[in-house]
């Protein structure tokens, strides 16, 4: 009687998704996948390679410009554009660049992301004084700008981000799928399994070694490593309903872009490591940390 439900709620839930999905949607995210292709193939293991600049002290910058973005009440798509900005100039610019570079690139590409995405940016004299705390002059940070736009060009501001990406299929699939989470009282595991999913996709921004993958793979296998966290931590909180559900989306989304199944579960794995490296890795990071949504952690 178990299998013939969870057959049927399987069926269901597919038949729901194809019923609701349009081709405007399906365009849309098809446009999105090429976009990240682009800007993912300069994001490799070797983007500090050729410079002196340290991968502990990348981080740090990350970390760093994750508190300036939450400091001044931006959006979170400021801090994906930030640090793409900034790791983009790092593969991109002829120059090699020093530790002590590290602040004036990472204020910079603050300030940029901020006049891009937000109604009222960052102003100068605010991130160098109440950020960087005077460490350099505002004419500084408008040197570096140019520098910076002219190197990776102003068309790289057009960016899609893994939060974007897990924030349309999370809105899709709730949207399309109100009734049965609604009969299977599972919408508030859902809703959790998102903010979830958002914190590891901000993981993932401090280690360069993630670059490996386009963002609708990196966000479909994001996840999936956030349920194998639910699951590890909260595994007596996850019904079957729940798990029944979760399965069908996710094959469906493997399907529907034509991603191998294997190979998502292999950089879910990888993702899932990441993840604990990150909790046990002292002295770093610490800024992101105290918002995880994993209290329990």
């Amino acid at each position: 009687e178990k299998k013939k439900q969870k057959e049927t709620l399987q069926k269901r839930f597919l038949s729901e998704m194809q019923k609701v999905r349009t081709e405007y949607g399906q365009s849309n995210f098809n446009f999105d996948k090429v976009l990240s292709n682009e800007l993912s193939s300069n994001l490799k293991e070797t983007l500090l390679k050729r410079h002196k600049m340290t991968s502990h002290l990348r981080t740090k910058m990350v970390d760093w410009m994750f508190e300036v973005i939450r400091f001044f009440k931006c959006s979170t798509q400021s801090y994906f554009l930030a640090v793409n900005l900034m790791d983009l100039y790092i593969a991109k610019t002829k120059e090699i660049l020093q530790n002590e570079d590290t602040l004036l690139l990472g204020s910079t590409c603050v300030f940029i992301a901020t006049k891009f995405e937000e109604v009222v940016p960052v102003f100068l004299e605010n991130l160098v004084n109440e950020a960087a705390h005077g460490d350099f002059e505002p004419n500084d940070i408008k040197k570096m700008e140019r520098k910076v736009l002219n190197t990776i060009g102003i068309e790289s501001l057009v960016y899609t981000s893994t939060y974007e990406i897990i924030s349309k299929l999370f809105n899709d699939f709730l949207f399309e799928n109100e009734a049965l989470l609604k009969k299977t009282k599972t919408a508030s595991f859902f809703d959790y399994l998102q903010e979830a999913s958002f914190f590891i996709s901000k993981i993932l921004l401090h280690f360069e070694t993630t670059y490996q993958k386009d963002f609708v793979f990196t966000s479909v296998a994001c996840i999936m490593a956030a349920f194998c966290v639910l699951e590890e931590k909260k595994k007596d909180s996850i019904t079957e309903n729940a798990t029944t559900v979760f399965h069908s989306w996710i094959k469906n989304m493997a399907n529907i872009n034509n991603l191998k199944f294997k190979e998502l579960e292999e950089y879910r794995n990888k993702i899932f490591k990441t993840y604990n490296d990150y909790f046990h890795t002292k002295g770093i990071c610490y800024n992101l940390r105290k918002y995880s949504p994993l209290s329990f952690i």
